[in-house]
Order: structure tokens, then sequence, then C-alpha cells
């Protein structure tokens, strides 16, 4: 009968919509019972995650770097392009 009081007490019970989780203050079982929950439900979002294969990485990444080379690219261009009229505005 003991162990069912402490398993009620050690349990927390998922807030509602739009609540905030109840505690009582001074507890630290409320916060490490918290933080393990924490971390068992990002463990169960992980393995709900399709993750891309080998080569599907290798085409986003291809695509990442091409796209801040391109960026890249133009920001210099309209930089450069600036400076050009900075000095035949003022002669510098």
């Amino acid at each position: 009968m003991a162990n069912q009081k402490e398993t009620a007490v050690n349990t927390t019970i998922a807030p509602a919509e739009g609540k905030s989780m109840v505690t009582v203050p001074g507890t630290m079982t409320t916060m490490w019972t918290s933080i393990k929950r924490f971390f068992r439900e990002v463990m169960i979002e992980l393995k709900k995650t399709i993750w891309p294969t080998k080569n599907e990485l290798t085409k986003y990444t291809v695509v990442v770097l091409a796209t801040i080379v391109a960026v890249a690219a133009f920001l210099s261009l309209a930089d450069w392009l600036g400076s050009q009229l900075t000095r035949i505005t003022f002669g510098l």
C-alpha cells in the first residue's frame, strides 16, 4: 500500500491545453519527474521523425551550399556597385 501511495505522489498528469502544470512548492521529486518526462517525450518525438536518406541529405546540402554561394556573390556585386557609385558621385 505504501508503494502505491508513493507512485501516486510522484506521478504527474499532463495539464489540459492552455493550463500550467501544478507543482508542489519545495519538492525536488516533482522537478526530477518533470525532467525525466521531458526527455522521455523528446525520445518519443525523435522516433516519429522521418530522417532523410543519404542521397537526400547530399542533395539538400548541395542546395544549401549553392544558395549560400549565390547570395554571397549577389551581396559582393551589390557592395562593389555601391562603392563604385560612391566613388563616381563623390570623386574619390
